[in-house]
């Protein structure tokens, strides 16, 4: 077996969001690692850093790939103030009616 030199390319604190990034990672196709999980699933060690690794050849694009996700799965907070501003004149068009 080949060796792989690894690298991280996103590091972040809770686990159950480590293993969505790794899996959707390899869902496109880029083998990926993740690197103290377990040490930050043990109660009292929430502040644990964990690591999301990839091999150096696919760091790049396993970024972007991170990076694309993160933008496309953000919401704008002044669209969530207007969907409850809009929220509200439906209701109140509700009971007026």
């Amino acid at each position: 077996m080949d060796a792989i030199d690894l690298v991280t390319i996103y590091t972040l604190y809770d686990p159950i969001k480590a293993e969505i990034i790794k899996n959707y990672l390899e869902d496109e196709g880029v083998r990926t690692f993740i690197n103290g999980s377990n040490q930050a699933a043990e109660p009292g060690l929430m502040a644990m850093e964990i690591e999301i690794q990839v091999g150096a050849a696919d760091a790049e694009r396993a970024s972007s790939l991170i990076a694309n996700h993160k933008t496309e799965s953000q919401f704008d907070e002044s669209d969530i103030e207007m969907d409850e501003a809009d929220a509200g004149d439906e209701q109140s068009a509700a009971t007026d009616g």
